[in-house]
C-alpha cells in the first residue's frame, strides 16, 4: 500500500476511504493553502490521509482545520516528536514506573484490521500514579505510545493494501471509584494533546464494566473531550459482548469481555497493590429486583463439556443453569443455587444446544450485584476438558 507523489491519494484509497469527487478536491486545496510538502518534518504527517483526518474532523471546515493543522505541525516540531524514541530509551525507569500502575496493552486488531488498544482504568492506582507520576512524563509516554500505534496503523495499511488510520478502544472500568478522580490531571493534559494533534485517529471508545460511579467520572472529564470523540464512546454496564463481536472477532476480543481469547490481560504489577483473583473473568451487573442471562452455545454436533466458575466479591445471587437442545423449546434444570457468592459446576452435553446461565436478584430491593463468571465449553474427551478445567483454577 502506498501513497503517491508524495503522500496523494491513489484513485483506489480514495475509493476504499469513500470520498466523493468535492471531498477529494477539498483535500487537494487544502494542500496547497498548507503549503505542503515540508521538508522539515516526516511525510506521515503531512500525507493526504493526515490532511483528510483534520479536514473531516472539523466537517471539512478549511479555515478551522487549517488552523488547527499549523498548531499541529508548531507543537511537533516543539515536543520534537519525530525524537520521540529518544526520549524513550533516555527515561525507560519512567516508563516502567508508569506501566506498573498503568494495565494497557496493545491486544490485536479489530475486523478492518485497525489496531486494539485495551486500557484497564478502573484498576489504576490513582492516588498513588498521582504521587510517582509527573503529569508532564505522562504526556510524553502518552505521545509515544500514540506514535507508536500511528506507525502500527501504517504496517497494518501497507499490509493490507488499504488505509488504516484508526484505532478502536476498550476501557475497562473495572474497580473505578471516587480515588480514581486522582488521575483527572493525568487525563486533562492528555486530552488536550490528543484534541489537538491526533483528530479523528479513534474509531471507537467502549467502556465495559461502567457501573454507577463510572457516568459520575465521565462527567467531570467529558467537557475536555473533542466533541467527534464524545459521539465515538459507548457505555457499558452489562451485556456488552455482542456489541464488542460486531467490530471484534471472538477469537481477539478477551474471555473477560466476553470473546475466546485466553490471552492475559495487563495487571498493576507496582508492589503494595493485590492482584484480584477474578481478573480473567467475565463481569456483569445485576440490578436490583431483576434477573440477567448468560448464553453459551455448544455448536459441535457430538456434543462435549460445559465449565462454569462464578464469584462475586461481596452479596450473593440466586443461580439457574438450564440445557435447551437445538431446535427444542424446553429447558431442562441443570443447576438451581440460591444466594451464592462463589460457584463452580459442570455439565457434558451429547449434542447441539445452549447453556444458560441466570443470575438471580429479584429477591434484592435496593442492592446491585456484580457477577464475576466464566463459562468454558471444550468439546470430545475429559482430558481435554481437566484442561479447561485447569485454566479457570
Amino acid at each position: 500500500w502506498k501513497m503517491s507523489d508524495k503522500g496523494v491519494l491513489t484513485s483506489e484509497q480514495v475509493k476504499q476511504l469513500g470520498l466523493t469527487e468535492d471531498q477529494v478536491q477539498k483535500i487537494a486545496d487544502f494542500r496547497k493553502a498548507m503549503g505542503v510538502p515540508f521538508e522539515d518534518v516526516p511525510d506521515h504527517i503531512q500525507d493526504d490521509i493526515t490532511l483528510f483526518r483534520f479536514l473531516s474532523g472539523k466537517k471539512w471546515d478549511a479555515k478551522v482545520s487549517g488552523e488547527q493543522y499549523q498548531s499541529m505541525l508548531k507543537w511537533y516540531k516543539e515536543e520534537d516528536v519525530a525524537n520521540i524514541w529518544e526520549w524513550e530509551n533516555k527515561n525507560k525507569e519512567v516508563i516502567e514506573t508508569i506501566l506498573s500502575m498503568y494495565p494497557c496493552v496493545r491486544y490485536g486488531f479489530d475486523r478492518e484490521g485497525r489496531p486494539l488498544q485495551i486500557t484497564r482504568l478502573g484498576m489504576i492506582p490513582a492516588p498513588m500514579f498521582a504521587e510517582k507520576v509527573k503529569v508532564e512524563d505522562y504526556v510524553k509516554f502518552h505521545i509515544l505510545y500514540f506514535e507508536k500505534l500511528a506507525r502500527l496503523c501504517r504496517e497494518q495499511s501497507t499490509k493490507l493494501g488499504k488505509p488504516i488510520y484508526q484505532v478502536s478502544v476498550i476501557i475497562d472500568a473495572t474497580g473505578a471509584s471516587f480515588s480514581s478522580r486522582h488521575f483527572k490531571p493525568f487525563f486533562s493534559a492528555t486530552a488536550a494533546v490528543d484534541k489537538q494533534n491526533y483528530p479523528e485517529f479513534l474509531n471507537s471508545v467502549d467502556v465495559v464494566n461502567a457501573h454507577w460511579m463510572v457516568p459520575m467520572l465521565y462527567n467531570i472529564v467529558k467537557p475536555l473531550l473533542d466533541p467527534r470523540t464524545k459521539e465515538k464512546i459507548r457505555m457499558h454496564t452489562s451485556e456488552y459482548d455482542k456489541a464488542l463481536c460486531g467490530h471484534i472477532d471472538a477469537k481477539v476480543l478477551p474471555v473477560a469481555f466476553g470473546g475466546l481469547n485466553r490471552d492475559p490481560l495487563p495487571v498493576p504489577t507496582v508492589e503494595g497493590l493485590e492482584q484480584s483473583p477474578t481478573d480473567t473473568l467475565a463481569f456483569k451487573n445485576v440490578p436490583a429486583r431483576r434477573s440477567v442471562e448468560y448464553t453459551r452455545a455448544c455448536d459441535d454436533p457430538k456434543g462435549g463439556k460445559f465449565l462454569w466458575v462464578i464469584k462475586l466479591d461481596s452479596y450473593d445471587v440466586n443461580l439457574t443453569v438450564q440445557w435447551t437442545e437445538k431446535g427444542g423449546t424446553e429447558k431442562k434444570e441443570v443447576a438451581v443455587k440460591e444466594k451464592i457468592s462463589e460457584d463452580k459446576g459442570s455439565f457434558e452435553v451429547d449434542g447441539e444446544g445452549e447453556l444458560t446461565l441466570t443470575f438471580d436478584n429479584t429477591y434484592s430491593y435496593l442492592t446491585s450485584k456484580d457477577v464475576r463468571f466464566a463459562v468454558y465449553f471444550t468439546p470430545g474427551s475429559e482430558d481435554a476438558a481437566d484442561t479447561a478445567e485447569a485454566k479457570s483454577t
